[in-house]
């Protein structure tokens, strides 16, 4: 399955524990502008980068097989 845009919201369209293995490298915060709304790096204080970080990370654990890994 390739899923394609904001991972904060696309993260909801995959089924629970369905995945074995997330491989992310993450934007470092304000350092690049993907020209899409909401994306991750460019919020406006880096508490909120990590705030939206950890939010997906959480978000995660939803998606990962019990043997999984991120």
């Amino acid at each position: 399955m390739l899923l394609i845009g904001n991972s904060l919201e696309k993260i909801d369209e995959i089924e629970e524990k369905s995945v074995q293995a997330i491989v992310t490298s993450p934007p470092y915060w304000g350092l690049r502008d993907y020209k899409a709304d909401g994306q991750l790096g460019e919020e406006l204080v880096p508490e909120d980068f990590v705030k939206n970080l950890t939010f997906l990370f959480n978000k995660s654990k939803r998606v990962l097989r019990d043997d999984g890994t991120l």
